[in-house]
């Protein structure tokens, strides 16, 4: 009687725990000791106008992170060192402070706890390897921050492996996730993401499930007499996003992402100081962030 008790409740464990039909698990599968590549390219399409004249431009940034798994706990808590493996600019304005800190941030190494839920819990090692490259020297050490900021490493780690839902989906299912999306000198945005499993879908002969997502953005403007790194800085502002949008394609077998795009335009305006004089200024921009996961260091020579 009792042997058939025991097997009726593992029976029933299992059926508890086993997805239902048509529903799917995403959940990021670490191996402890394991080596992988997250590259995150950002691009800007920029518009400024300004007493009847206009500046355009389109920077981008290329970085690629080696990302080593350390420890992976009981309770799928994880333990990363995430090493800056290659910074790449196009279109940077010469002289700016990432051309002159960029390449000094290669080979920075930073220790990153993941909860089981993904997000991130603690991140150590940022100090320091901000303090080796600009010393005391105040100016340097917030470009090297506008380059890789602390809060850019978490917002990362919460876009790369924080995204997935907690539970198995069907096609159709939503969850939501927040954050701080942080744009330099002009402020930061909150970001409250709207997630939609999409189902299968082959890409380039393989078979991955993609997950969707939409996204309102709250503004922030920067801080009221806040130094700045750049040749100017920002007094003022009033931006809005609109078109937050995005997808990511997701190899469940693997436990991996494949890769991800998030599309946003910034549009409003900002009054820039420049040489003690202030400049009011239309700002539009276009922003466009790609990650994808690869075995090789795509910036490798």
């Amino acid at each position: 009687m009792l042997q058939r008790y025991w097997l009726g409740a593992v029976l029933a464990l299992g059926v508890l725990t086993v997805p239902a039909h048509g529903q799917a698990t995403l959940e990021w599968k670490f191996k402890q000791g394991e080596t992988f590549f997250l590259e995150e390219v950002r691009t800007q399409k920029q518009v400024m106008f300004s007493q009847g004249k206009t500046f355009k431009a389109e920077p981008e940034q290329t970085i690629v992170y080696e990302i080593t798994v350390k420890d992976v706990n009981p309770d799928k808590s994880v333990v990363l060192e995430e090493k800056i493996a290659g910074i790449q600019f196009k279109n940077a304005a010469g002289g700016s402070p990432e051309e002159k800190f960029g390449q000094q941030l290669q080979g920075a190494a930073f220790k990153l706890t993941l909860g089981p839920d993904g997000k991130p819990t603690m991140l150590e090692g940022y100090a320091d390897a901000v303090k080796k490259i600009a010393g005391t020297d105040e100016q340097a050490r917030k470009a090297v921050e506008s380059i890789q900021s602390e809060d850019g490493l978490k917002r990362l780690a919460v876009q790369a492996f924080a995204f997935l839902p907690s539970k198995a989906v069907k096609e159709g299912d939503t969850w939501e996730q927040e954050f701080n999306s942080n744009q330099g000198p002009l402020g930061s945005f909150q970001v409250k993401r709207t997630y939609k499993y999409a189902g299968k879908e082959t890409v380039e002969g393989k078979e991955y499930d993609k997950v969707t997502f939409t996204a309102a953005a709250t503004y922030t403007p920067p801080k009221a007499g806040e130094d700045s790194p750049f040749l100017f800085k920002v007094t003022k502002a009033d931006l809005k996003a609109d078109g937050v949008a995005g997808y990511y394609y997701f190899a469940a077998g693997d436990g991996r992402l494949v890769r991800g795009e998030e599309k946003m335009k910034i549009t409003g305006t900002a009054t820039f100081v420049i040489s003690n004089q202030p400049v009011d200024t239309g700002v539009e921009q276009d922003q466009t962030v790609r990650l994808r996961v690869v075995d090789k260091n795509p910036l490798a020579k």
